[in-house]
């Protein structure tokens, strides 16, 4: 019976010991510590720390975008009071179509929005009709204020200011991934989501290059100055 007993002991542990064995060694790239406690056996990895660095890394990086986009934004008004007159339609009008651009800045999602179907021209669409919807009530008016000088003034925009800043972005992070790669203790199930955020921030790469060479920024946001130098012609007139 003790002979017995023994030998069912000594086969679990056995056992047990090979399959601890089987784990570490498919862990061993990863494993940072193990030790023994009261709540028993711990086996802590290299996931952790990374996950954190992630997260971290990628907030900073799009904290940048938001920064930058607002602050272009701001440096790019739909009408010129001094061509136009600072009246306070003028001034309001201009309120609300930075308001429009400054809630697509926090959104943060321009480049989710490229990558689906059609996605450019729909948010060149978006937003001109943000802006048109948002600064409807002052056209009466403000003659000059039309959809011409919207879409012309949002292409601008999207060329100027969002487009070389999602780019920026994209590229820090397919090199932050990189870099992440390039580490042999990062664990496999990471290393393929690494992988996928990297293969889809190439694919906003793309969707960002597309948008850049499309007829309505290249042609329109070319147009944007022109607009506006006829404005300041026909006022002084």
């Amino acid at each position: 019976m003790d002979f017995s007993v023994s030998t069912l002991i000594l086969v679990v542990v056995c056992i047990t010991l090979g399959y601890l064995i089987a784990i570490f060694t498919g862990m061993q790239h990863r494993v940072t510590e193990i030790f023994l406690s009261r709540q028993g056996l711990e086996v802590r990895t290299t996931n952790d720390p990374v996950c954190f660095e992630i997260m971290g890394t990628l907030a900073d990086i799009d904290d940048d975008v938001c920064t930058n986009v607002r602050i272009g934004a701001t440096g790019h008004m739909l009408l010129d009071p001094e061509k136009v007159g600072m009246t306070f339609e003028v001034m309001l009008a201009n309120h609300k179509a930075y308001i429009v651009l400054l809630c697509a800045t926090y959104e943060n999602h321009h480049t989710r929005k490229l990558d689906k179907k059609n996605g450019v021209e729909l948010y060149i669409m978006d937003k001109v009709n943000d802006i048109a919807n948002a600064t409807n009530v002052w056209r009466h008016k403000i003659p000059t204020l039309n959809d011409s000088l919207i879409e012309s003034y949002v292409c601008y925009w999207i060329k100027n200011v969002l487009i070389p800043h999602l780019r920026n972005a994209c590229c820090e992070k397919i090199e932050f991934y990189n870099r992440l790669l390039a580490r042999k203790s990062i664990s496999n199930s990471l290393r393929e989501e690494i992988q996928a955020w990297l293969t889809k921030n190439e694919r906003y790469l793309l969707r960002i290059d597309e948008l850049e060479e499309s007829s309505g920024i290249r042609n329109r946001s070319s147009i944007y100055s022109k607009i506006r130098t006829q404005i300041q012609v026909q006022s002084n007139v």
